[in-house]
């Protein structure tokens, strides 16, 4: 009987071009596999995503299991382990950048407040290790229905962008910025998701706001070349 394998709990996958990308979000960490040897496991851990490629090779799938094992990306326990189907996200439909004008000279006191929150958060050390929380549940988002106000969130973003040169400037600069972004949002009633995704040819990350299919801090057409891989 052929044994199976799961997902790493902290681990997650997207198909890009013709190869296979696995992100370790507990350890901050990018693993690329060439489409063919991708497939050389397919059908050995659940929910493995194919990847279309013109040869598919002749590689040992014991030999790619266990590089895997051994990368912490797969796990032989169900209990430890999860579908390794890759995420969905609304398509992007609306950028928010392009209504900045419409942002409010002054910033409200509750954005004031929420960005000094948010900004403690973040100044506190082990943001990978939040992160990895937060993707477990054990950090949870503020999930809410507050529509999407559209007024609102500029006043979120503004106040955000005149507040973000006062941040402590940290090595994951980009990482700590969204963070307190995402948390401004969620503090005002906001449901909005932090996508990661990846490019190849040249291979490059990228990561935006997000909330239903309106960009808060992209523009759609600089990211439609990205492939998700995590929403937080």
């Amino acid at each position: 009987m052929q044994k199976r394998y799961w997902l790493s709990q902290d681990c997650f996958v997207c198909v890009a071009g013709d190869s296979l990308v696995c992100l370790n979000i507990s350890r901050n960490s990018w693993h690329v596999l060439q489409g063919a040897l991708a497939n050389a496991v397919q059908g050995h851990i659940t929910g493995w995503p194919r990847v279309e490629v013109e040869e598919e090779g002749s590689y040992s799938p014991e030999d790619v299991l266990a590089d895997l094992l051994r990368r912490r990306i797969i796990v032989a326990n169900p209990s430890r382990g999860k579908s390794a189907a890759p995420i969905e996200v609304a398509p992007p439909e609306r950028e928010l950048i392009a209504e900045y004008e419409k942002v409010p000279a002054t910033i409200e006191r509750r954005d004031l407040a929420n960005f000094v929150r948010a900004a403690l958060l973040v100044s506190l050390p082990g943001l990978s290790r939040r992160i990895a929380r937060r993707v477990s549940g054990a950090f949870p988002a503020r999930r809410s229905i507050c529509p999407l106000d559209h007024l609102a969130m500029l006043s979120v973003y503004g106040a955000f962008e005149r507040l973000r040169p006062f941040l402590w400037r940290r090595r994951n600069q980009i990482q700590c910025e969204q963070f307190v972004l995402l948390r401004m949002l969620e503090y005002r009633g906001f449901d909005p998701q932090w996508i990661w995704a990846v490019s190849t040819y040249p291979y490059r990350k990228n990561s935006w706001i997000q909330c239903g299919g309106v960009v808060i801090d992209a523009v759609p057409s600089a990211i439609s070349r990205y492939v998700p891989i995590l929403a937080v």
